[in-house]
């Protein structure tokens, strides 16, 4: 009884184990980050103007107006003996491709509403875009400001940046960049930035993003000011169809002023047929609310050339087929043995004999 036991237990842990192998499950490892940042070896802080509209902000956010110019400064204090030396550049601000307010990219693609972005009205004297420091002294930045002459709407907005200076060998290899970020803003009617940015879709296309098979939604923020609180939720459908394919919703995304980006809805690793299809799409941002019903066609030769390079593709073994198709056969055949086994009647050694 003892030993029907077991074997009918070893017997389940065997079928588990051929389900598990039949139906794998891929787990994504979680790289966990080290608590403690790294020492960059100096801070920094800034030293706010008369013409600062909030200041309890310790970012730069400046009434001006057409043709003022001024200087504010910044201060780069050493925290250790060693010398560091940091390197200070003026960024444009934009909307990266997880809706995000995106300061660190040197040298973005703007929007075509951005005629006068901030790098054109704020900059810094060639001789402390590099400053080294050491022994725990600060040195003090002056950052320009010259506003043109032609008055602007709603807000400029941009950030300083500061980087520890990457050696030669560096450069050439992948090197992580440790560093801060003061936020800078400009603005002449002196109203809130985060009221009145637009939503405009642009277009709608499949293509390869990261090595994916997607479909983008291209939006534009045309005003100059930040579009807060948005969410998307978009579903692809076949033309004239009510079958959503795919689907994405996203929430709490920003956008800049004057900036784009594409929302993007995962197609997965399936191969993408060519066709005609629909892109829903509802979004909304602080009492606005959008709605499109985008059609578009994935000709064949782009689909063709999608499927193609993606990097991601569903791209299995041929004698996998083989190996599943055995596991299942086995697992069924295992399977039917124990419900079997289960019904068959046991008869005890100490049952009464009939009588005659």
């Amino acid at each position: 009884m003892r030993n029907s036991k077991k074997r009918k237990g070893w017997l389940y842990s065997l079928c588990i184990w051929l389900v598990m192998g039949v139906y794998p499950v891929m787990s994504s490892q979680r790289v966990l980050a080290d608590d403690t940042q790294k020492n960059v070896g100096f801070t920094v802080s800034t030293e706010l103007p008369e013409n600062q509209l909030d200041p309890s902000k310790t970012y730069f956010y400046l009434s001006v107006r057409p043709n003022q110019e001024q200087d504010v400064y910044v201060i780069v204090q050493s925290i250790r003996k060693e010398p560091v030396t940091v390197q200070l550049r003026i960024n444009n601000t934009v909307t990266n491709s997880q809706g995000e307010l995106e300061n660190g990219q040197e040298n973005p693609v703007l929007d075509t509403s951005l005629k006068v972005p901030l790098t054109d009205i704020v900059t810094i004297p060639e001789e402390f875009q590099t400053v080294t420091v050491e022994n725990f002294e600060s040195k003090r930045v002056p950052i320009h400001v010259k506003v043109p002459e032609e008055p602007f709407d709603g807000i400029k907005l941009g950030a300083i940046r500061y980087s520890v200076a990457l050696t030669e060998e560096e450069k050439k290899g992948i090197s992580n960049t440790y560093g801060y970020t003061t936020s800078f803003i400009l603005t002449e009617d002196n109203e809130y930035y985060n009221t009145g940015g637009d939503l405009v879709l642009k277009q709608v296309e499949a293509k390869i993003d990261h090595g994916s098979k997607v479909v983008a939604a291209t939006f534009q923020n045309p005003n100059p000011k930040v579009l807060d609180s948005l969410s998307i939720a978009t579903e692809l459908t076949r033309k004239g169809e009510k079958d959503v394919l795919k689907r994405k919703k996203v929430d709490n995304m920003r956008m800049a002023p004057n900036s784009r980006f594409d929302f993007i809805t995962p197609w997965g690793v399936d191969e993408l047929p060519s066709g005609h299809y629909t892109l829903h799409i509802r979004a909304r941002a602080k009492g606005y609310e959008w709605k499109w019903d985008e059609s578009f066609e994935v000709p064949e030769s782009v689909a063709k050339k999608i499927n193609r390079d993606a990097a991601y593709k569903l791209v299995l073994p041929r004698y996998t087929d083989y190996i599943g198709g055995l596991l299942m056969i086995l697992t069924i055949v295992m399977m039917i043995y124990l419900l079997n086994q289960q019904k068959t009647p046991k008869h005890s050694g100490n049952s009464r004999r009939r009588r005659s």
